[in-house]
This record gives structure tokens, C-alpha cells and sequence, in this order.
């Protein structure tokens, strides 16, 4: 049982740090072209293309203040978000933990760019 738990527990935490580590490298990427070029325009289709916005709320601008204690609350309900995800994949019996193992290696990596960038 003890090895299973460290087995289950050594792949959950691989996943998060896959997931996590993508979006840093790509994140840098981003930021490497800006520093080139002064712009972020990547066009990899007609259809698709990365434009580098800033975003000091969260997704897509919702709650963006200016204020700083409504941004450290607001970074704190994400920690506290971040927590239940973490719960959900301690109670999930299913392969619906991988979902929320996926998801919480994002949030991390935007927890982590909301804090070290503010």
C-alpha cells in the first residue's frame, strides 16, 4: 500500500512539474522574442496568433485593480483555489485527478508569474 501511495503520489507530482515547467519555458519564450524584437507577433497560421497582452487581473482582465491590497487578496483566494484543486486530486478515485493534476500545473505556473512579475 505504502509503495503504491509513493508510485501514485511520484507521478501526480511529475505531471504537475511537466505542466508547470511548459508554461515557464514557454512563458520565457515569449518573453525572449519581446526583448528581440520590442513586439510579441507570432503568426503560426490565418487562424492562430500569440500577441503578448499583460493581464494583472485574472483571465481574461476580470477583476484588475490597481490597489494592492485587492491584488494580494486576489492572489490569495488563487492560493486558496489552488488548495481545493489539491483536495479534489487527494479525494478523486477516477482518472479525473489527471485533469485536475493538468490544471493545477497551470495555476501554478500563473501563481508563480503573479508573484515573481506582480
Amino acid at each position: 500500500m505504502n509503495k503504491l501511495f509513493f508510485k501514485k503520489t511520484f507521478i501526480y507530482f511529475g505531471i504537475i512539474l511537466f505542466i508547470f515547467l511548459a508554461d515557464r519555458v514557454s512563458k520565457l519564450y515569449i518573453l525572449s522574442v519581446l526583448e528581440d524584437l520590442g513586439t510579441v507577433d507570432i503568426n503560426i497560421n490565418s487562424y492562430i496568433n500569440l500577441i503578448l497582452v499583460w493581464n494583472t487581473g485574472i483571465g481574461f482582465g476580470l477583476f484588475s485593480f490597481e490597489q494592492s491590497d485587492m491584488y494580494n487578496l486576489m492572489t490569495i483566494f488563487i492560493v486558496f483555489i489552488n488548495l481545493l484543486i489539491v483536495y479534489l486530486i487527494i479525494k478523486s478515485k477516477d482518472k479525473s485527478a489527471y485533469f485536475f493534476l493538468i490544471i493545477l500545473g497551470g495555476s501554478l505556473g500563473n501563481l508563480f508569474d503573479r508573484i515573481y512579475y506582480s
